[in-house]
Parts: structure tokens; C-alpha cells; sequence
């Protein structure tokens, strides 16, 4: 997945109503919200919302993409195909969410 957007201020946190356009390798396009961006272990990844209902997508589920950059140095979002990984990065993002909600 690709990224028409996004925030380059990459500091572990909680960034409400900024909406991504991503497009998937079809060419199809869809908005998210970003939630949160946090780095785990080298690597810097997003977490997002769509802003409407999404196939493939369960109500209330969170999309995890890894952060990369292309040739140009444009960010690019990609898959994360590692269940270990992406339940890795999902632990991070609740210990984030909840020292978020405790401040």
C-alpha cells in the first residue's frame, strides 16, 4: 500500500482526525484516520481507522502498515505479512492507548 499522506513527525503518538489516503497495489483508493505512529524495535509503523466501513476491515479493527521509504524518499505503507510482528507492534500500540487515556 502506498501513502498520498503522511506525518513526518514520528514521536510515538496519538495524532487525532489526520486522514490518510491509501491505495492498495489495484490502484483502489481508501481513507484512514491515523491513530497513532510508534516505532518498535527499528522500525517505524502506523496504526489506522478507516473512516468508513471497509471490506476485509472488521468495525472497530486497527490497521497496522509498516513505515518505508521509496527511491525518492517518500514514505510508502506496507504490509506486515509477520502475525508475530503485527501482534508485537498491537501491544505496543495498547500500552500507548492506555498511557494516553491515564494522562
Amino acid at each position: 500500500m502506498k501513502n498520498e499522506n503522511v506525518n513526518n513527525d514520528k514521536n510515538n503518538e496519538f495524532i487525532e482526525s489526520e486522514i490518510l489516503l491509501i491505495e492498495d497495489e489495484a490502484g483502489s483508493q481508501f481513507e484512514f484516520y491515523l491513530v497513532a505512529t510508534l516505532q518498535y524495535k527499528d522500525d517505524w509503523y502506523v496504526c489506522l481507522e478507516p473512516t468508513e466501513l471497509t471490506e476485509g476491515i472488521e468495525d472497530g479493527e486497527i490497521l497496522i502498515l509498516e513505515v518505508k521509504s521509496d527511491e525518492e524518499g517518500n514514505d510508502l505503507f506496507v504490509t506486515v505479512e509477520n502475525e508475530k510482528i503485527i501482534q508485537e507492534v498491537f501491544s505496543e500500540f495498547l500500552k500507548m492507548q492506555e498511557e494516553y487515556d491515564q494522562a
